[in-house]
């Protein structure tokens, strides 16, 4: 036992030694688009780099963004047809007719994201990198409905207006490919990552259309940049 706990100690010692030694960089991101549903999100990024040999290394990214048909309808990214102040119109059947809508949709996330990197060319601590990452995103996405056909409808069972919210946690995991400097100095990424997000993904509307829910796939893109500094460059 006493020949267990002595080997722990020297080699929690010199891992301790190994990773205070190593390159350590923080980076922020301005520009990271992420599709947890097909319209996307445009996101700020705070995190850490730690390499941890010439060729690896881990990255921790706190994340949080905004996005919905209220953002991008607006500007008339996805179509010039009803654009204006940022509506979505569609149809839902109930009580026998087709009810046309039209609504507003707003999403927010939090979350964080571990990965790991490999880098794949010949230079230390930089060049193109692929590794896998997972994480988890808290998402809160609001909907404001309005009928534009009054006619017949009973507003018991469908107001003329309505403001509806729900949250839920989606963990996306993947694979995330890039190209990075050096450490220590400057710190430029960029990157692309693909992957799935678990989670309930079920729409808590019928009529919300496909860009306004979550999917199962999971994409991601971005350039970061920062400072580093320890270990030798």
């Amino acid at each position: 036992m006493k020949r267990i706990l002595t080997t722990c100690f020297v080699v929690s010692l010199l891992l301790s030694a190994h990773l205070s030694s190593a390159q350590t960089g923080i980076h922020v991101s301005f520009l990271h688009y992420e599709a947890l549903t097909p319209r996307g999100t445009v996101n700020f990024v705070f995190g850490v780099d730690k390499d941890i040999s010439p060729k690896s290394g881990f990255a921790i990214d706190l994340n949080a963004g905004y996005g919905g048909s209220n953002v991008f309808r607006s500007l008339n990214i996805y179509s010039y047809d009803y654009g204006d102040n940022g509506f979505e119109r569609t149809n839902y059947f109930v009580g026998g007719l087709y009810l046309p809508l039209q609504y507003k949709s707003t999403v927010s996330t939090f979350g964080l994201t571990y990965r790991s990197y490999f880098f794949v060319s010949g230079q230390k601590n930089a060049g193109f990198y692929v590794g896998p990452f997972i994480g988890f995103r808290y998402v809160h996405q609001k909907l404001i409905t309005e009928v534009l056909d009054y006619y017949n409808v009973n507003y018991t069972t469908f107001p003329p207006y309505s403001s509806t919210t729900w949250n839920k946690v989606q963990v996306p995991l993947g694979l995330r490919f890039g190209l990075r400097t050096g450490l220590p100095g400057f710190l430029g990424d960029l990157f692309f990552g693909v992957g799935y997000q678990a989670g309930n993904k079920e729409p808590e509307v019928k009529y919300l259309i496909k860009k306004d829910q979550l999917s199962p796939l999971f994409m991601q893109f971005g350039f970061s940049m920062g400072g580093g500094w320890g270990g030798k460059k």
